[in-house]
């Protein structure tokens, strides 16, 4: 009789042991769980911010793309070149016209020989072009004459594509004006690209 009540005491025993392991196990199995679920929605964040920093740096080489074109519709015309060169209405020209000649744009004057109230500013700061044509991309580009005339010498400048490459031998141009392109591209959640290329005239 003794030895009945121990052996039901053991397997109560036993019965509570294995509900505690269940639990513990329940427990272990979420806990694995919910972390694979973390780190997996950690990657997803991490490749969407990847992929919207890739598409603002593609979006700033644009902007230089654009840039350079204005700088030679500038140049051409001597003068703000939206309505002549009949530009969409996404790229905006600074309008200030507060420099040194108040009948051209500051960023056209500053285009011709450095000057105008432009001079200093930067493509966070009363950018020269904006552009708002892609979506979600916000492209603010500044443009700056340096100072001084540029000499290749030995060489001539040629036009490919949309860049200028130095071409072997000929008379070349002996001095020509080179420009600084800035071009910051703001998108979504913050990202923020900012690509910078040269732009050389030989008149």
């Amino acid at each position: 009789m003794s030895q009945s009540i121990k052996n039901k005491a053991v397997i109560h025993n036993e019965k509570g042991i294995a509900l505690i392991l269940v639990m513990i196990m329940i427990v272990l199995v979420t806990g694995v769980m919910v972390m694979v679920l973390g780190i997996s929605g950690v990657e997803k964040n991490l490749a969407s911010i990847n992929q919207r920093s890739i598409q603002s740096f593609h979006a700033a080489g644009g902007g230089n793309e654009i840039a350079s074109q204005v700088i030679k519709d500038v140049l051409e015309i001597n003068a703000d070149p939206t309505i002549a060169k009949n530009y969409p209405g996404t790229v905006i020209l600074d309008p200030a016209t507060a420099g040194g000649n108040t009948a051209l744009n500051d960023f056209v004057e500053e285009l011709r020989n450095g000057g105008g109230t432009l001079a200093t500013d930067t493509a966070a700061v009363s950018p020269d072009l904006i552009v708002t044509a892609l979506n979600n991309q916000l492209i603010n580009i500044d443009i700056d004459l340096e100072a001084g005339g540029v000499t290749l010498p030995g060489s001539e400048i040629q036009e490919f594509a949309i860049a200028h490459h130095k071409k072997i031998g000929g008379t070349g141009c002996p001095s020509g004006n080179l420009y600084s392109v800035d071009a910051v591209s703001l998108g979504e959640k913050n990202t923020r690209a900012n690509v910078g290329t040269a732009y050389f005239d030989c008149p």
